[in-house]
Parts: C-alpha cells; sequence; structure tokens
C-alpha cells in the first residue's frame, strides 16, 4: 500500500500471524478539518466496507463522524422502552454498550475504551432510564460527546455537541458544518470551514470523493447549493471501486503527485472471514 494513500485514506486493517494485513471491515476515513477549536480530533468522512457483497462499495455506505465517535446501530428494547444495546464506531474500533435493568449509565468494557462511560439523559441532563433525550460519551478526563436520543425522531443518533475538559462546548450548529444528502439518502457533499469533499457516483455503486479547499468553494443563497469555482481543480480524488463482490479498491489521487499513486486492492478471505490486503496489484 503506498505511503501517502494509507496516510490520507485511513484504513482499518491490522497486522496478522505472517505479517499480512487483515481485518474484518476495511473503514475509510477521509479528514475534513478541525472544527472543535484547539482540539485534535477531526470531522471525517467515513466509509464502511464489510460484508461482500453488491453493494460492499457504495455511497450508502459513507457517513459523517464529528471527533472520534459515532452511534452506528441499535438492538433490542430495555423494559423501559429505550434501546438495549448500543453500537459506537470509536476511532477504527466498533464498541458496544449494553443496558441493564435500571441502569442509566454504562462504561466501556473494551480495554482501549475503557475510559469512556454511556449515560441515557433527560432533557435537563439529568441521568434517565426512560424519555431519553440524549446520549452522552463522557470519558474519565471530562470530554463529553453528546448524540440525540429520542429513537422516535429521523435525527436519532446524530451529533450534537462536544465539550472539553474545559468545559467548552461545540455545538453542530455552530460548526459551520454542511452534511448534503441525494434523494435515495446517500451523502453526495461534505463542507467544513477547512475542507469540502463532493461525491461523484460513476458506474454501478462505484464512486469518487473530490476534496477541495474550503476557499475553492462558491457560496450562494441556496445552501444545497455548494459547488468548486469555476476552473478549480480538486485537492485529491479518491476512487471507490468494486472489482468484483470479494475484492474492491481504494485509490488516492493527489493533483501533486497523481503519477505516484496506485490503487490498494483488499480481498475478502472467505475461510478467515477477514478483507486481506493485496500486495500484488489487480490485472
Amino acid at each position: 500500500m503506498n505511503s501517502r494513500s494509507f496516510r490520507m485514506i485511513l484504513v482499518c486493517l491490522g497486522v496478522m500471524a505472517g505479517g499480512s494485513l487483515s481485518a474484518q471491515r476495511i473503514t475509510s476515513m477521509m479528514n475534513a478539518g478541525r472544527v472543535f477549536g484547539d482540539h485534535p480530533d477531526q470531522v471525517q468522512l467515513v466509509h464502511l466496507a464489510e460484508k461482500p457483497g453488491e453493494d460492499v462499495i457504495s455511497p450508502q455506505h459513507l457517513f459523517v463522524r464529528f471527533g472520534p465517535y459515532s452511534l452506528l446501530s441499535v438492538e433490542g428494547k430495555t423494559e423501559e422502552g429505550m434501546p438495549r444495546k448500543l453500537k459506537f464506531s470509536a476511532g477504527q474500533m466498533r464498541i458496544w454498550f449494553t443496558f441493564d435493568k435500571g441502569q442509566s449509565s454504562v462504561r466501556s468494557t473494551n480495554k482501549y475504551t475503557s475510559h469512556l462511560t454511556l449515560f441515557m439523559l433527560d432533557r435537563e441532563g439529568n441521568p434517565a432510564g426512560s424519555n431519553v433525550a440524549f446520549y452522552e460519551l463522557r470519558s474519565d478526563w471530562g470530554e463529553r460527546w453528546r448524540f440525540a436520543g429520542d429513537p422516535n425522531v429521523d435525527a436519532f443518533g446524530s451529533f450534537i455537541s462536544f465539550t472539553n475538559v474545559e468545559g467548552t462546548e461545540f455545538r453542530r450548529e455552530s460548526l459551520g458544518v454542511s452534511v448534503l444528502k441525494d434523494g435515495e439518502g446517500a451523502i453526495r457533499a461534505l463542507h467544513t470551514p477547512v475542507r469540502s469533499f463532493v461525491v461523484k457516483r460513476d458506474e454501478g455503486l462505484n464512486f469518487s470523493v473530490y476534496e477541495y479547499d474550503a476557499s475553492d468553494m462558491m457560496v450562494t443563497e441556496d445552501p444545497e447549493d455548494i459547488s468548486p469555482q469555476e476552473g478549480v481543480e480538486p485537492v485529491s480524488v479518491n476512487e471507490f471501486r468494486k472489482i468484483t463482490q470479494t475484492k474492491v479498491s481504494i485509490w488516492y489521487k493527489s493533483a501533486s503527485s497523481p503519477d505516484n499513486e496506485a490503487p490498494s486492492y483488499f480481498s475478502f478471505n472467505e475461510k478467515k472471514r477477514s478483507w486481506e490486503y493485496e500486495k500484488a496489484e489487480a490485472e
């Protein structure tokens, strides 16, 4: 895998026995810039390739992550009618929180995220087991990441705010971040004060993500009409391709050195039930 591509599209693969790179999923993370003051975490456009199949590569698998955490899915219900098991992305990992009867907070049992506790809160910010308005991830050192917690609304699970250790709150609506979607609900553009990503569909479910500096984008009165200025070339292009149902390629192309880049290929090992990086390029 070429080093620049590995830096620009961080792929969730671990070194396995024999030195091969393997993982249950391919997590591609494209950094869209820092929006939380001096805090190092960024807004990211993320693509997940998990199960092999016709839609292993698809714009529908794109999502925006504000900082290191996002709520991915829920399962079951507590006796109070709230989701019992919640799955979050945490960087390149997946972590689960399971609420038992009467609980309003659960600590992560993952050794890498044992500093995190998930709270269910009411609208006043008090612990709650029912009528939950927010889920809040809190670190042992005082950071708080808040998400919409009412499962009966469309915004359930969406990022609400981040509060740093000094107590400064960064609310989503104040960050200058815009996420645009197409008629099928797939992300077609992400804009931040630092960087913009424009998603263009190719053949089938294949797609490319065009990266621009925020200053290169046209601003109109229509918040849904944000596009690059005429004649501006993208900083980079990230191509996501399905070769077969069990083989994909991810290609980072930098405008400054397009001839030095090459696609990275990943194949699904049915026996191991995992994705593996291929050193040899596909024909």
